[in-house]
């Protein structure tokens, strides 16, 4: 009688909970038609946030800042509404609350963190110049003889030099009274085996000349793996020297050069603001492609922009590269509105942190539709973030 009364009150518990427990599970996660909107403002900064075109030709948005706040959204249980504009005009509509969150990937400085927030950063962007290469055959040409004459190519060469020689001259010796292809006379026996020496080190072995005793075939056999060994490192050697004459042949070597060089950036930008630090005169672009094409124009020597933007960007201009020198390091978040509160602010990073690990390189683009700039505020030319 015990049990039973025992099993009636469990289901009678049961039938009352099972009501607010539905009605907890039904509000866990809201359905996609009440989930909150929130403005999410983009502009063109490959890898990060870039637009393709799509099959149908409509313009779509991709990159792992977009995969990002897509999957931080999901955590968040919020709707984006991707709206696109320039840089200039997705800082203002930031600054003025028309948008709640930029998806382009920013660095926090003093004057931008006056107009909004930021989250935590989520990648490092180097600052790297982009300048005109050289054209020209015979300044490749005095690059490459630069590179053979180099002091570590020059004691490579004399250590190549004495291996030559000592084989050749030991396998004449253990070989001059086989009667084979080494004459006894030294002049032509010497000679033979410096040839057969040279013809092992280049790995051509034309057979003409081998030798033919155990003794002889061993130091061969020893030489061949050294000439192995020589030739990966001469070649290694030649390679490095060329790529840092190359680098030491560019206008820009150090932060230093570009107080006397034509400068051009992006307007309102991380290098911007580096180039103002610096104290160095620069002329501004709206966008980097217009950067780029004052820079194949000749107006300016020199393009400063994030490393990974600024290689995305000269692709196809073959008289253009990337220099070797990396100026500065930044780190990039999102920028979010004043309008946002501190706990969503609070919520958004515990998403952000958790969507790293599993960022996917495949998600769906974006679709983003223009920004309207009657809604955004320009700010004061002092204040401007």
């Amino acid at each position: 009688m015990y049990g039973f009364n025992a099993i009636t009150a469990l289901l009678a518990a049961m039938c009352v909970c099972a009501p607010f427990c539905n009605a907890a599970q039904s509000t866990s996660v809201p359905p996609p038609e009440t989930r909150a909107t929130l403005i999410v403002g983009v502009f063109d900064a490959p890898p990060f946030a870039e637009a393709i075109t799509q099959p149908d030709g409509s313009k779509a948005w991709e990159g792992t800042s977009i995969r990002l706040l897509d999957s931080i959204a999901t955590d968040l249980h919020l709707k984006l509404e991707y709206k696109v504009g320039t840089e200039r005009e997705i800082l203002d509509a930031l600054t003025a609350g028309s948008i709640d969150v930029c998806a382009s990937p920013l660095a926090p400085t003093v004057a931008r963190m006056n107009h909004f927030n930021f989250s935590y950063a989520y990648t490092a962007i180097g600052i790297a110049a982009a300048t005109r290469a050289s054209s020209s055959v015979s300044s490749d040409f005095e690059l490459m003889l630069a590179a053979l004459a180099a002091p570590a190519s020059s004691h490579l060469y004399l250590i190549t030099t004495i291996c030559i020689a000592l084989f050749a001259l030991l396998v004449w010796w253990v070989e001059r009274h086989r009667g084979g292809h080494f004459a006894e006379h030294p002049w032509r026996g010497i000679g033979a085996s410096l040839w057969w020496s040279v013809v092992t080190l280049a790995t051509v072995g034309y057979g003409d000349k081998v030798p033919a005793s155990f003794t002889g075939r061993l130091i061969a056999s020893v030489w061949m793996l050294a000439s192995l060994i020589l030739t990966a490192v001469m070649t290694a050697t030649i390679v490095g020297s060329i790529t840092l004459n190359v680098a030491g042949h560019s206008k820009v070597r150090s932060a230093a050069d570009l107080l006397h060089l034509r400068v051009a950036t992006v307007q309102s930008s991380v290098a911007s603001d580096w180039l103002t630090t610096l104290g160095v005169s620069f002329i501004q672009s709206p966008t980097l492609d217009g950067a780029i094409t004052m820079l194949a124009d000749k107006r300016v020597d020199a393009v400063l922009a994030p490393a990974l933007q600024l290689a995305q960007a000269i692709r196809g201009h073959d008289d253009l590269a990337l220099t070797t020198t990396m100026f500065a390091e930044e780190y990039m978040s999102f920028g979010i509105s004043f309008k946002q509160d501190d706990a969503f602010l609070r919520q958004f990073n515990l998403a952000l942190v958790n969507a790293i690990p599993r960022l996917e390189k495949h998600d769906s683009p974006s679709v983003a539709t223009a920004l309207d700039s009657a809604s955004t505020i320009p700010p004061t030319a002092k204040d401007t973030p």
